[in-house]
């Protein structure tokens, strides 16, 4: 297998998405990535470790409730998710992956040593935010969730290859 962007193809990878307060946007970006690797890298998914956190998330909230019916609607589990504050320790060895150009900035003043881009820089796309939900309808939660499912897809596929 051949991860580009990663430094050893042994190794766990460790990738960490990032939003706001880590009960919408990052989560479902984790459970999406953590399934697709499963579905598509079955062979591969122990090498893989996702998280989530958020620049100013409380450490122990569950997922918003909108963001858990989006979630359960393409199949995913968001119910035992539990917020956590975004720190330099908790982003050790990862890649960190943010949802907004201003979360990435912050991301890296709180994490210098770890690479930190926004979600679309990793796919390729260049500059675009991905909104964020909160306090929104359920279907803006299902839009985010297509798009970031859309962005994590693409990523993974392109840095990806089995």
């Amino acid at each position: 297998m051949i991860i580009s962007g990663f430094d050893n193809p042994a190794a766990l990878y460790n990738i960490m998405f990032v939003c706001s307060g880590n009960t919408c946007r990052s989560p479902i970006a984790e459970a999406f990535a953590r399934d697709w690797v499963r579905r598509n890298l079955s062979g591969y998914y122990q090498n893989f470790h996702f998280s989530s956190a958020g620049i100013s998330a409380w450490n122990g909230c569950p997922a918003s409730p909108e963001a858990i019916e989006a979630a359960r609607r393409f199949n995913l589990n968001l119910s035992s998710h539990r917020s956590r504050r975004f720190t330099d320790e908790v982003a050790r060895g990862a890649i960190v992956l943010t949802m907004t150009r201003a979360q990435s900035l912050e991301a890296r003043r709180i994490a210098p040593a770890q690479r930190c881009m926004t979600l679309a820089d990793w796919t390729g796309r260049g500059a675009c935010d991905i909104s964020d939900p909160f306090m929104a309808s359920l279907s803006d939660y299902i839009k985010c969730f297509t798009q970031i499912k859309d962005f994590v897809e693409s990523g993974l596929k392109r840095h990806v290859r089995a």
